[in-house]
């Protein structure tokens, strides 16, 4: 049983605190890809882009047979993933203090395709109406200056 832990949330829609995505890009690397890893190793940049989620998304279909594109501390799929780590008991992936990359040097054409779905679902939990959470993701991309495609 692993050791590794994370405190909020990973994947689409998600708290996604960079730390635990790092634990979590972790640990699928070394889930294998024939037993539902990612095809490709994840960079494990505490970053939950496309490639993460996705990743996500294929193991716990190979497992479950369905995925909900996200995991939490607890669940079965964290518990499924840390019985793939080969050092269970060494110290946690990222240090505390760790420091992801920004905006301006991420490469944005890896981002999550559904950033719009997922801060438009976590915000209609919180009660507001779709089209306000749609203009403000529009504020919120502009002011990063990201421009959508």
């Amino acid at each position: 049983m692993s050791l590794k832990s994370i405190t909020a949330t990973v994947g689409e829609g998600a708290a996604n605190i960079p730390a635990d995505v790092a634990t979590v890009q972790y640990l699928l690397n070394c889930v294998p890809a024939s037993q539902g890893g990612p095809i490709k190793e994840l960079v494990i940049d505490g970053f939950a882009g496309v490639v993460t989620i996705e990743a996500v998304s294929r193991f716990q279909k190979f497992r479950f047979g369905s995925s909900e594109n996200r995991l939490q501390s607890g669940d079965v799929t964290f518990i499924e993933l840390k019985k793939f780590d080969p050092l269970p008991f060494s110290a946690p992936v990222v240090p505390p203090n760790f420091n992801p990359l920004t905006t301006a040097s991420m490469d944005l054409s890896k981002m999550n395709r559904s950033i719009d779905g997922g801060i438009k679902r976590a915000l209609a939990h919180e009660g507001v109406k779709r089209t306000l959470a749609h203009e403000g993701i529009k504020r919120v991309l502009a002011h990063e200056g990201i421009k959508r495609a």
